[in-house]
């Protein structure tokens, strides 16, 4: 998975069983999804830059104001601040996990509305960026469009986790996360639908890593 979603970062910027429990979430900083019945959902566009190659970016009311705003992915070093680029040179896959490592990367989002708080995603160093960013529209009845992203790590594992986030009190705040495997996202299927008792049942993985189903409140 990880070398396949790098080829197609290489390509896109050279041109441009079920078990079902219930449980609170618990926050571990580490993922992404696919919203499942929320019809308003709107994945992120594909934004390239020549200079800096692919930048996620996504549009929403995320504060309820009733005006949509955009979010974009920022590729940033952590020593100068400044914007990265993706546009990796072709290398073995281990040369470009040193690469990146060394540029000391860190990704957050920014509004448009600049009354909306940046959106920090990590800083984690074998960070490729925003695998998956998607607009879930509003989750928790609260008027507001909530979001989900899955972080894309340099690594050869296929484990990761998915975060769903929402703007409220002029704070971002974490709904839900849980644990997936990268190898979901091939179908393209959501990975949780929501109920309507206001939780969602998330496609997950238990102690065990055997795929179950999962009940999880939203905070």
């Amino acid at each position: 998975m990880k070398k396949y979603i790098l080829w197609l970062w290489i390509l896109g910027t050279a041109c441009t069983s079920s078990t079902q429990t219930t449980e609170d979430n618990s926050t571990t900083q580490d993922t992404i999804i696919t919203s499942i019945d929320t019809v308003s959902s709107t994945p992120a566009k594909s934004e390239t830059d020549k200079s800096l190659g692919y930048r996620a970016e996504l549009d929403g009311d995320f504060d309820g104001d009733g005006t949509k705003e955009k979010l974009q992915e920022h590729y940033v070093s952590r020593t100068t601040g400044q914007e990265l680029s993706k546009n990796y040179p072709e290398i073995e896959f281990d040369s470009l996990v040193g690469l990146v490592i060394s540029r000391h990367p860190k990704v957050y989002l920014s509004s448009t509305n600049a009354a909306i708080k940046d959106l920090p995603i990590s800083d984690h160093d074998q960070l490729f960026g925003i695998m998956q960013l998607i607009n879930e529209g509003d989750l928790n009845g609260d008027g507001t469009d909530e979001l989900s992203y899955i972080i894309d790590y340099a690594d050869y594992s296929n484990v990761n986790r998915f975060y769903i986030y929402t703007y409220k009190n002029s704070e971002w705040k974490e709904l839900a996360n849980f644990e997936i495997r990268e190898w979901q996202l091939e179908d393209q299927k959501p990975l949780f639908t929501k109920n309507p008792d206001g939780t969602i049942t998330a496609k997950t993985f238990d102690e065990e890593a055997s795929e179950v189903e999962k009940k999880i409140q939203l905070k």
